[in-house]
């Protein structure tokens, strides 16, 4: 049976559309099949840093069109205590720092960078069931029938079914990931700051958060980030307490009262990064979600799924050229994973390990960022990118803690 593609690539989301358009680009035919229509939503905040922006510049050629989305230019943190850290960081008019954007519309704006490619097609409404491996190959079973091809990405995101996880890999564990809540809501008081995103950790919540972050046309991707490994955060009616902390919170109350909710109110489980994962094997690999590279840090997904996609295209181009997608082959994406991404990751969950069980240390922190000129300096290049580790490694950091004035 002749192949339908090169590649096959399960799941239309940012990790599997980044992989799509990596091999796409090097004359590699790809087939992505998605379960759901153009424009599906995702329980997401729908925020993009500059690694993200950065990203979607490289993968598009600079054809992203920005102005589908909301840009960012301020942050507010607000501590358990009710101290708040407020930074502005639109000095460089030129430079896009941050951006809110519809999931659906991302998606759908990567699509259109790419769909012109002849090498590039995507199937949507087009469910996986299942997959196996043939003499030469890998051969997908859909609802519209059989794809066959030379090897699989499989993007299919934090809840692929069992048939598709990897040797029945789930990528979530309910013990040790998140939970999140999403919500749209119209005309939620903004207090002028349409181009700021907030992010509260109030105590009912610590180390989770309650975020705002303003869309266009007045709309609010509003929403509660949990993570569940915290005994006071496990068995929560996630969904009470979104109602209680906007109804309550004397922070959020009064800017809700005028705001009309639009659609439904989402949640979903979120894999965390964990050590015991599947990456790769036989003519696979797992990008995105799928692989849990979640950051604890903040709940973030986006900017790692879409560098896992273009590590995993860089990958399969190698072994297209080699016609070798043996475990050996694809195990290079392993090693670059491991070694430009899971250290970060791991820092950062110890760093939440640490800080998540001590809201006053927190609290404490906010207070001495906001205060301080220097330290607020540091806190705005960590808003725009840069390093926590690098950072908390800077003796000059320290210095700035201990000597600037509390």
């Amino acid at each position: 049976m002749p192949e339908d593609a090169d590649i096959i690539i399960i799941g239309a989301g940012p990790a599997g559309l980044s992989a799509a358009i990596t091999l796409a680009k090097q004359d590699i035919r790809v087939l992505v099949i998605e379960r759901e229509s153009a424009g599906k939503e995702k329980v997401c905040g729908g925020g993009l840093g500059r690694r993200s922006i950065r990203l979607l510049d490289e993968l598009t050629n600079n054809s992203f069109d920005y102005s589908k989305g909301n840009r960012i230019n301020k942050l507010l943190v607000g501590a358990p205590d009710g101290s708040d850290l407020s930074l502005d960081f639109s000095g460089n008019k030129s430079l896009i720092t941050g951006l809110t954007i519809v999931r659906g519309m991302l998606e759908d704006e990567m699509v259109r960078s790419i769909n012109d490619n002849r090498n590039f097609t995507i199937r949507y409404d087009c469910e996986a069931t299942k997959w196996k491996h043939t003499d030469n190959g890998v051969e997908v079973e859909t609802n519209l029938g059989l794809f066959s091809a030379k090897a699989l990405v499989i993007a299919a995101g934090a809840h692929p079914t069992r048939e598709i996880e990897p040797d029945g890999y789930s990528p979530f564990n309910r013990e040790s990931d998140a939970i999140a809540l999403r919500a749209y809501f119209k005309n939620v008081d903004q207090n002028g700051n349409h181009d700021q995103i907030e992010f509260y950790f109030f105590k009912d919540v610590f180390p989770g958060y309650f975020w705002i972050f303003p869309q266009k046309e007045s709309i609010c991707n509003v929403g509660v980030y949990l993570p569940l490994r915290y005994k006071h955060q496990k068995g929560v009616n996630l969904q009470s307490l979104f109602y209680e902390l906007i109804q309550e919170q004397s922070t959020l109350a009064g800017r809700f009262q005028n705001a009309s909710l639009i659609g439904k109110i989402e949640s979903s489980v979120l894999p965390l990064h964990k050590e015991k994962r599947v990456l790769s094997g036989d003519r696979f690999l797992v990008v995105g979600d799928s692989a849990s590279l979640v950051d604890d840090l903040a709940g973030e997904g986006i900017g790692n799924a879409l560098q896992s996609g273009i590590w995993a295209g860089e990958v399969l181009h190698n072994a297209f050229n080699n016609n070798d997608f043996s475990v050996e082959s694809l195990r290079k994406y392993d090693l670059i994973i491991n070694r430009k991404l899971v250290k970060e990751l791991n820092w950062h969950a110890r760093l939440m390990r640490f800080v998540g069980t001590k809201p006053r240390l927190f609290s404490l922190l906010v207070r001495k960022f906001s205060t301080s000129l220097s330290l607020n300096v540091s806190a705005n290049k960590l808003a725009t990118g840069a390093s926590f580790k690098r950072l908390l490694f800077s003796s000059n950091f320290w210095i700035q803690i201990l000597f600037s004035k509390w």
